[in-house]
């Protein structure tokens, strides 16, 4: 019996990792994840593991070994993706699928996964199927979730959800002729769905559409738009269900799966996710939807009890501050203060209620914060963030709303208000605490991100938080750059970061400013980030290893190291 094998590779740029592996995918036809959970059941773990893949579980070896005791664990720590293509083709030309036998790198170092050696070794790897959606975020992947599937008869989820707003484009996979559509959204659970018969006995479905743009019978090319994205059927949020069928492919068990299901990630070309994140178009876009032309600007959270003292107007101008954010306890002396000071600087408010606890329907929470954001309008601030961390329990999540749905239909109905009394203003979907569930604390915000999808699309612009403990931390996806995970999601959506910092206890503040410096420079080069406010000048409360000056008014270096900066 074939033992069950699984490759975990890296979350950031997972899709060019599985990419450089293609041949070896296509020869031994192994399960493939990005989350280290979904491991357990199986005999051998196969790990791509680079330098800093596993930031939560920096020894991710020791770490699968003890959750899965009785599997083998086949480690492979490389340095880049042109390495792991190497290694991976060296066991495809010894067919040994774990690497017992070894073949010297340089013997292969010139047939790395190039498409020539792909067709001799296997004809079927010249089939390839272009991503068919707007967005390269696979929301659940071929073989997910077989405890869901086995009242279907599927050892697993038998395609895979790749995310698509509705209404956005799905394109053919690959050139073919279309010889299934069925419009009735209620027909199954795949919903409205075409299906698409291409060389070679390959077959692709796309279930959950909206508008269907083609016919039975019509020829199709490869990218060429068929349909737009929807929710008919089964379906849930913001994705198509995207299956790849080979002609007897069941019965000649070159799939565990009935009906010829077989899985796509091999043949897919995956999505560049190197290099800047907007084109020119969309940069285009943002513009001219959201009045957004500048570079992301260099910002700063002020004080959280409201207050501005002349040491953090101090900050300010060392720093050479360009944005600042405040909460809505703040006078409008404040901002007399603020524009007095700058008459350019960029304002953003934070409409959160002193005890919003206490706050939960619509009435009672625009009694207490309207006024507040009707004195900000009156003094020209137009942005406005409408509550704070909303997936923690500490400002509602498990109290007053148990999912991120929830929350948004809330924000909905305040924000609609709001418009109503500030017809200019720019209303922002709050930032969340960054990270996993954690019971009774908080919910893992991707999901909760996620579950808000529909209203988040009508939002001016979207707030994130980032913060890191090391300078390779500070460009990861799931830290400092977490504005690349949600760019995927949300394309066409300006970006504020909210909050940011170094939250290291032990590193430096001249050490802080120059990473700020630095990560501040980056952003520039990002269309579609409009500021970036890092914790914070002076709190109370928070870790005093993010403040920019002491209690009795002494600036630290990192104002003066941002100051420096050459832009």
């Amino acid at each position: 019996m074939t033992e069950k094998h699984i490759i975990l590779a890296p979350q950031y740029n997972y899709y060019n990792w599985i990419k450089s592996i293609r041949l070896y995918l296509l020869t031994f036809d192994p399960k493939l994840t990005n989350d280290p959970e979904k491991t357990a059941g199986f005999d051998v773990i196969t790990i791509i593991n680079p330098p800093g893949a596993y930031l939560q579980e920096p020894d991710i070896s020791s770490w699968l070994k003890a959750k899965n005791p009785e599997a083998n664990i086949d480690n492979i720590p490389v340095q880049s993706q042109d390495e792991l293509a190497q290694i991976m083709h060296a066991r495809v030309l010894a067919n040994q699928r774990y690497g017992e036998k070894t073949v010297e790198l340089n013997e292969v170092s010139s047939k790395s996964g190039a498409e020539d050696d792909e067709k001799e070794a296997i004809p079927e790897a010249k089939f390839r199927l272009q991503w068919p959606t707007e967005y390269p975020i696979v929301v659940q992947a071929f073989g997910d979730n077989p405890e869901m599937y086995v009242r279907w008869g599927m050892p697993g989820h038998e395609g895979v959800d790749l995310r698509a707003v509705p209404g956005s484009k799905v394109c053919a996979s690959s050139s073919g002729k279309i010889y299934r559509i069925e419009r009735d959204p209620d027909s199954s659970k795949y919903g409205k769905q075409i299906r698409i018969y291409h060389p070679e006995g390959f077959r692709t479905v796309y279930a959950h559409l909206d508008q269907i743009l083609v016919v039975v019978g019509q020829e199709v090319q490869k990218g060429e738009v068929i349909a737009s994205a929807g929710n008919s059927g089964s379906a849930v949020g913001s994705y198509i269900h995207f299956c790849l069928k080979r002609d007897f492919a069941s019965e000649n068990q070159l799939t565990h799966f009935s009906d010829d299901f077989i899985d796509p990630m091999p043949f897919l070309e995956f999505p560049q996710t190197d290099g800047p994140v907007v084109n020119e178009e969309l940069l285009e876009h943002i513009r001219t939807n959201f009045g957004w032309s500048r570079p992301c600007l260099v910002g700063l959270n002020l004080q959280d009890n409201g207050k501005l003292d002349n040491a953090d107007l101090q900050v300010i101008n060392s720093g050479r501050i360009e944005a600042v954010k405040f909460p809505s306890s703040a006078s409008g002396d404040l901002i007399d203060k603020l524009v007095d000071n700058n008459p350019d600087i960029f304002l953003l408010c934070q409409l959160i209620l002193p005890d919003s606890r206490s706050f939960y329907s619509t009435s009672e929470w625009l009694e207490v914060a309207l006024p507040f954001a009707q004195m900000m309008y009156s003094r020209n601030v137009r942005y406005f963030e409408v509550h704070k961390l909303p997936n923690l329990n500490e400002f509602g999540y498990g109290k007053y709303w148990q999912s991120g749905k929830e929350f948004s239909l809330w924000w909905k109905a305040v924000v609609d208000k709001l418009r109503e009394k500030m017809p200019d203003a720019k209303f922002g979907f709050p930032a969340l605490s960054p990270g996993g569930q954690v019971n009774g604390f908080k919910a893992d915000a991707t999901v909760f991100l996620e579950q808000a999808d529909e209203v988040i699309q009508n939002a001016d612009w979207l707030g994130l938080n980032s913060y890191w403990s090391n300078k390779e931390e500070q460009n990861h996806p799931e830290k400092g750059a977490s504005y690349q995970v949600l760019r995927k999601y949300f394309p066409d959506k300006l970006l504020i970061i909210t909050g940011f910092g170094n939250i290291d206890p032990y590193a430096d503040a001249k050490q802080k400013g120059i990473e700020y410096a630095d990560y501040y420079q980056n952003l520039r080069r990002i269309p579609g980030i409009g500021a970036a406010c890092a914790d914070c000048v002076y709190s109370d409360t928070s870790w005093k290893g993010l403040h920019w000056r002491s209690l009795d008014g002494k600036i630290n270096d990192i104002p003066l190291e941002v100051g420096k900066r050459g832009f």
